[in-house]
């Protein structure tokens, strides 16, 4: 692998992000605050880049699962609707967990694939930001309640069928990289292609195995991520390692929340006012 080093590059800044996240898990007012900023700057970097895109006449949308996985974290940090929450943060987890993975497997291809340098620093640090806040939302935030497994399976099921109508040329019918979608590539099996020669042509056998591992592991990824994250908080709960600040929230939802009790004479410390107009 001629640019390896990139692989190892990339290892160590998602090592230094995950302790980073680990020392802010017990510090919820912090986690909150650090979230709503990556992902506020996330929501405007993309919707600026993807407008860009449009202006200057380039047919490019975010139909890749990273793509709509910024959008979703920001989105559901900027709105604070906790009930998204889970989703968002899977969401996250999964694509920078994955770009982890691939960069090892084919740092070539994250290398060549790059328009430039520039666009190669920036794909790889977004991607590791996802990660990092996927994180965060499973350390710091709030205990999930798994009976809401739903609202994440249903939310990565309309991301894939999303895909398959670009890809299928139903939206964005002028897209310009609708054969050349990483999530389709998944989705039929073609992923390995990556490790081979251009030339090879993978066997349906190996395809049929390779998506029925992926699958394996993202059902495997719904259930870890809701039992870790109530592992996490049991075990707080049960050492008298409770989460201070549980009542504080950023977002637009909680914004106007406080200005309704605000206005009732309703807001106390207690509802998250002190938090919010701090």
């Amino acid at each position: 692998m001629e640019f390896w080093w990139l692989a190892v590059l990339v290892w160590v800044a998602a090592i230094g992000l995950i302790v980073l996240a680990l020392l802010l898990r017990n510090n919820r007012k912090l986690s909150v605050q650090v979230l709503f900023g990556v992902s506020l700057f996330l929501l405007v970097f993309k919707t600026v880049e993807f407008a860009c895109y449009r202006a200057v006449g380039k047919a490019l949308y975010p139909v890749e699962f990273s793509h709509i996985s910024y959008f979703v974290l920001g989105a559901t940090m900027v709105s604070g609707v906790k009930k998204l929450r889970p989703f968002a943060g899977l969401c996250s987890l999964i694509s920078g967990v994955a770009f982890v993975f691939a960069t090892t497997a084919s740092p070539n291809t994250v290398y060549t694939d790059a328009f430039s340098v520039y666009f190669m620093i920036v794909s790889i640090s977004q991607h590791l930001v996802l990660m990092f806040a996927g994180f965060l939302m499973l350390f710091s935030l709030d205990k999930y309640r798994i009976k809401d497994i739903w609202i994440s399976i249903i939310g990565v099921g309309v991301i894939f069928v999303f895909s398959a109508l670009v890809h299928k040329r139903i939206l964005y019918k002028d897209f310009a990289k609708w054969d050349d979608m990483v999530i389709i590539h998944i989705l039929t099996g073609n992923i390995l292609k990556y490790l081979f020669p251009p030339s090879f042509v993978l066997p349906m056998w190996l395809r049929v195995c390779t998506i029925i591992f992926l699958m394996s592991v993202l059902v495997g990824c719904f259930a870890a991520y809701y039992l870790v994250n109530n592992k996490i908080f049991d075990k707080r709960e049960k050492n008298g390692n409770a989460l201070k600040d549980t009542d504080y929230e950023l977002g637009i939802l909680p914004l106007i929340l406080y200005f309704v009790k605000k206005k009732k004479g309703g807001v106390s410390k207690s509802d998250g006012g002190e938090s919010l107009s701090s």
